[in-house]
């Protein structure tokens, strides 16, 4: 909690009529759109401020550095600045509670800060959210890779086994025969795996020989 804020909660801490009106702000962020994007639930934020916090709210655009918390006559203006992703611009703004028949106070203040923390949050946790989703989505696709390089490995095996043929020849066979068949390479080494056999499409050919590599009659073995 920055000093500022620090100062905002003492000073609701020794308000003795501000808990009614803090309850009902409190109930209405129950209103905030959860998101990454600050845009999005920072005017869900303005809509829900009214009227339980003030009689009317905006969150506008900010010039950069702008981090002052001000009063008026009529209004609270609370700064907003969150820092860029690997996918957002950086977002600041400010949020402006304004009040149609009294002059706000240091309260009012307080309740702006509270309710801009609260959407901060909400921000901050889609955003962990998101960043746990794709860190999950990168393990699945390196899982799936490595699953597919088993599969073409023990393929390459097989070929080899059942031509005389180097590494890099019993690859080069597979991915001729996968893009013969417009079929992915590992779905080809798949099928090589559970028969033990490569049959060869026509326009592919080993050592001028088409059809069904040779070699020994029957699958190879599996170990």
């Amino acid at each position: 909690m920055t000093a500022i804020n620090a100062g905002y909660a003492t000073h609701l801490q020794d308000r003795t009529d501000f808990r009614q009106p803090l309850a009902a702000v409190v109930l209405a962020l129950d209103g905030l759109v959860a998101s990454a994007d600050p845009a999005v639930v920072f005017a869900s934020l303005a809509r829900v401020c009214v009227p339980a916090a003030c009689d009317f709210a905006t969150v506008r655009p900010t010039c950069p550095n702008d981090t002052t918390h001000r009063l008026s006559n009529d209004s609270v203006f609370v700064p907003i600045d969150i820092p860029a992703t690997d996918s957002l611009d950086r977002y600041q703004a400010v949020l402006q509670l304004r009040f149609h028949d009294r002059r706000p106070d240091e309260t009012d203040a307080a309740i702006g800060q509270l309710v801009v923390d609260r959407a901060l949050s909400l921000v901050e946790r889609a955003r962990a959210a998101a960043g746990i989703a794709r860190t999950l989505s990168r393990v699945d696709a390196l899982e799936r890779a490595l699953d597919s390089s088993r599969e073409i490995g023990v393929a390459m095996g097989i070929v080899m086994a059942r031509q005389t043929m180097t590494v890099d020849q019993s690859f080069d066979l597979l991915r001729r025969v996968s893009q013969r068949l417009n079929r992915k390479l590992r779905d080809v080494a798949l099928d090589v795996t559970q028969t033990g056999q490569l049959d060869l499409p026509a326009g592919v050919t080993v050592g001028g020989i088409g059809g069904r590599l040779p070699g020994p009659t029957g699958p190879v073995p599996r170990r």
